[in-house]
């Protein structure tokens, strides 16, 4: 019979080349100052944990987010399957340039989404990445109209033409 036990070693994922830092919320909310300064040049990702997990550790809350904005220059290159799912009070989001895809659920049940700005750099998104979304008004794409013509569009309702009521090609890079 063999056993193996796995727990969280901070000292182990230093030999890995992995740094932790945490950065406690402040009343059920994100502390976005304290996060602000704990990430640095070489931060990789940034993860916020939205369920409970222990009687201890307060729950992130998607409520109060109605705009999500990403730095100039995000050096961002992906984004997990359902990161803003549920994001009901989710108004308006431009996604960095650099990232490929927008995955599964990624803005699955923004019921109030609308407006968003997909980079140049998109090329593929889901097919449930925009499920029941109701109320998408406009589609910004940085792009030419020949790179939106050569997307990956899993079925038709991962198209967001489908939903907007209006799409412009901004193409910024030419």
């Amino acid at each position: 019979e063999m056993s193996v036990r796995l727990s969280y070693s901070e000292e182990k994922d230093k030999d890995f080349g992995v740094n932790y830092r945490q950065v406690d919320m402040i009343n059920s909310r994100v502390d976005f100052e304290g996060l602000k300064n704990a990430i640095d040049d070489t931060c990789k990702a940034v993860i916020i944990q939205r369920s409970k997990g222990y009687d201890w550790r307060d729950t992130f809350s998607v409520d109060y987010i109605g705009e999500i904005i990403f730095e100039e220059n995000s050096q961002l290159k992906e984004i997990s399957n359902s990161t803003f799912y549920e994001c009901t009070k989710l108004e308006s989001i431009s996604l960095p340039e650099g990232i490929s895809e927008i995955p599964y659920y990624l803005f699955s049940y923004c019921t109030n989404l609308k407006t968003i700005t997909i980079p140049k750099s998109v090329s593929k998104i889901s097919e449930v990445a925009f499920y029941l979304i109701k109320n998408l008004e406009t589609v910004y794409y940085n792009g030419t109209i020949e790179d939106w013509c050569n997307f990956e569009f899993e079925d038709l309702r991962a198209n967001p033409m489908s939903l907007a009521s209006h799409f412009y090609i901004k193409n910024e890079n030419n």
